[in-house]
This record gives structure tokens, sequence and C-alpha cells, in this order.
């Protein structure tokens, strides 16, 4: 292969794969949220790729197979009859007469006679180039011919591969999609969230009062620690109750004389 026809095969490849995933996909979202923009659009773009490379196989299918019925061996007739180009020089006749043997030989393989430059028949005996010439024709045929199948077969599979992206994307929308990683992430820090605030609940109850954090959702309330009780202040001494009444004060008692 040249190195266009590798730059070609990639090409119809990366193509080729890029449409039926827009078939698929396109369907697969119809399926799945209903009718929306981007599923048509999908679908769209994957039916003129491959529309359009089916097509073109096909006309590879066509010019190929024309080119080759060239090829193919035709009637030649019989011999040549005895007054053909009588009229020539014999030298021209000769020439004239072994080159249409020797074509015909090359492109029918049949081995006819030829005027010599005497005007007599002789039998064409074809020679290493000839028989070589004979191949390369018939090995061109050949290519020919097994191109012009490829490209029907190219043909009708980009049409079958179409069909099987348009009928699979539906069946794949009937699975349930998996719930993605970060909204499990998610929910198992959700779960550890709550299980300090259940557990700092019965606490709560017990507390007077506990202040709540404004900063955000994803905070736990810390316990008030409970309020100092004011130290006891010492009682004054009672004074003496009077035994003679209750409103009367108590006099102070004079000196005793003795103990001067």
């Amino acid at each position: 292969m040249t190195p266009n026809d590798w730059l070609q095969f990639i090409g119809t490849g990366v193509a080729g794969i890029f449409g039926l995933f827009c078939l698929f996909d396109g369907t697969r979202r119809l399926a799945a949220y209903g009718r929306n923009a981007s599923g048509r659009q999908m679908i769209g773009a994957g039916l003129a790729i491959v529309l359009m490379l089916a097509g073109y196989a096909y006309w590879k299918h066509r010019d190929r197979a024309e080119v080759a019925r060239a090829y193919q061996p035709v009637e030649t007739g019989g011999e040549l009859p005895d007054n053909w180009r009588k009229k020539v020089s014999p030298a021209t006749r000769e020439a004239s007469s072994l080159e249409l043997a020797r074509g015909l030989y090359v492109h029918s393989g049949v081995v006819r006679e030829y005027f010599d430059i005497n005007g007599k028949r002789v039998r064409f005996a074809p020679s290493q180039a000839d028989v070589k010439q004979r191949e390369l024709f018939l090995g061109k045929a050949a290519r020919l011919e097994e191109e012009s199948r490829a490209s029907f077969l190219d043909f009708v599979l980009w049409l079958v591969w179409g069909a099987a992206a348009l009928v699979f994307g539906p069946l794949f929308a009937r699975e349930p999609v998996a719930a993605p990683a970060d909204a499990e992430a998610e929910a198992g820090a959700e779960a550890e969230r709550r299980e300090p605030t259940l557990a700092a609940a019965p606490h709560a109850a017990a507390a007077p009062a506990q202040a709540r954090s404004k900063v955000g959702e994803d905070t736990v309330p810390l316990a008030v620690p409970p309020a100092a009780k004011p130290a006891a202040q010492p009682k004054p001494p009672s004074p003496a109750k009077s035994s003679v009444g209750e409103d009367t004060v108590p006099l102070p008692k004079p000196p005793d004389p003795q103990k001067r």
C-alpha cells in the first residue's frame, strides 16, 4: 500500500468510527431522556457520515468493475483472411499482423497466425517479454476484480454497522445508570457528618443550651460549658437576742471594779 492508501484507510476508519458513535449515542440519548436537540443532531451527523462512506464504497465498486471489464477476454474471431492488407508493403503487413497476434495473446491468451515478409502464415510464438506482459495483464485484472468485490463488501458493511448502531443505542439506554464516584463519596461524607450529631444529641438534651454555629451546614455544634456558680459569701454574725424583747437593744456592761 502506498502512503496515500494508508492515509485514506486511516481517515476512512476514523470518520466511520465517529459516525457510528454518533448514531449509537444519539439513539441512546433519545431513548433515555426523550426527545432532545443533542440526540437529534448526533443522529443526523452520524447518518450523513455513514451514508457518505457507504456511497463512496459503492461508487468505487462500480468504477473498478467497469475497468475490470476491459481486461476480460473478448471474442477475436478466426484467423486473418488471405487478402488482409494485401495492398500494403510486405514489411508493413508483417509488422501489423505480428502486432495484432501479440496483442491477442496478451489480452486473451489466444495464439494466432500472422503473415511474414514473404506473405506466408506463421504461428505466433510468444517471447519471454510477451509472457511477462501477459502475467502483468492477468494480475492487474485480478486486482481490479478483487478491489471491486472489496468495495462492494465495504458498502454492505457500512449499512449493516449503521443499522446495528441504531438498534443497540436504545438497548443500552434501558440499563440502570450507575451512581458516579463523586456522588458515592458525598453520600459517605454526609453519613460521617451525621454520626457525631446523633452521638451528641443526649448531651444536648441535658445541657441548658448549646450555641449553634452559623459557619456552614457541615459544622457540629459544641456544648456550652455550664456557668460557674458564685462563691458562697460568709454570713455576718447574728446579734445576741434580747430576752426582754425583740425590739430592745442590749446596753454595754459597766467595768468590773474588782478587776482593777
